[in-house]
């Protein structure tokens, strides 16, 4: 299954994104920023590490292209009977996250 191709206005958008010079500010915030709070308190770098690239990339791409963040990420609030599933969801994988980091 193909996706359609974006209009070409979209398209025009995207060729035109900072996009070097977004990998290029992640990559000095991690080595800066990043490495300093490793050295501080381990758990809190790995977890500024992972925010940063997994989220913070995206996010600073999407809003940089002028997209809503909202609508691109299709941000929604989980049904409530959900909730409890989506926060053991997240504590196991950063347990398990740091634990393999540890490792």
């Amino acid at each position: 299954m193909r996706l359609p191709p974006p209009p070409p206005d979209e398209t025009a958008t995207l060729a035109a994104a900072p996009a070097y010079g977004l990998l290029v500010l992640a990559f000095g915030l991690h080595l800066t920023v990043g490495s300093q709070l490793q050295r501080a308190w381990l758990p809190f770098g790995i977890a500024y590490g992972q925010v940063l690239f997994f989220f913070g990339l995206a996010f600073l791409a999407v809003v940089a292209l002028g997209q809503s963040p909202r609508r691109f990420f299709a941000l929604a609030p989980p049904p409530a009977r959900t909730w409890p599933w989506v926060v053991l969801a997240a504590l196991a994988g950063f347990f398990l996250a740091g634990g393999l980091n540890a490792l």
